[in-house]
């Protein structure tokens, strides 16, 4: 597709203020398709577009996926959050159905209408969620790990299953 040339190399090529606007809703399927057609100098057709940019998906870390699913049967609450977007949703979702089965609820940038690291990203996550239960929030992101933190979670950051299991010892309280 495209005479096997693309604008840009990596996918954090692509992260910019309308890729973030998509993922809340504020830009359109069509305004980000023109966006991402001028990014990718993108001559082909809307759905080789869409598939080249749902490729961008990394691997599921089978350690912290069996990690989620022990806590998940020593009875915590286990709510998936993430940024996301009209065109990777459907793809992720079918992609890594068997994984996202961990989880009690999902909760993505383009339902809540705002993305991490913002903190009422985090606010609007804890609807919900008993205020007596403590709330503790992994990730491997600095910056959303921040933005939890100032909404008052218990926010903790990890690289893989042995960070996440050092988080989640001494707590037997829900998860986000």
């Amino acid at each position: 597709a495209n005479g096997g040339f693309l604008g840009a190399q990596e996918p954090r090529d692509l992260d910019d203020h309308a890729l973030r606007s998509f993922e809340v809703g504020e830009l359109s399927e069509g305004e980000y398709a023109r966006h991402l057609r001028a990014q990718l100098l993108w001559q082909g057709g809307d759905d080789e577009l869409i598939e080249i940019f749902g490729d961008a998906f990394g691997p599921v870390d089978l350690d912290v996926l069996h990690l989620l699913g022990a806590l998940r049967d020593e009875g915590w609450s286990l709510i998936g959050v993430l940024n996301t977007n009209p065109w990777h949703e459907p793809v992720w979702r079918d992609l890594y159905r068997d994984a996202l089965a961990v989880f009690d609820r999902i909760l993505t940038s383009t339902a809540l209408g705002v993305r991490t690291p913002d903190h009422r990203f985090f606010s609007q996550a804890l609807r919900g969620v008993a205020l007596e239960q403590t709330r503790l929030y992994v990730d491997h992101g600095p910056q959303a790990v921040s933005a939890a933190r100032a909404a008052g979670l218990d926010a903790h950051l990890f690289r893989d299953a042995a960070g996440l299991s050092a988080a989640c010892e001494a707590l037997a309280a829900p998860a986000l």
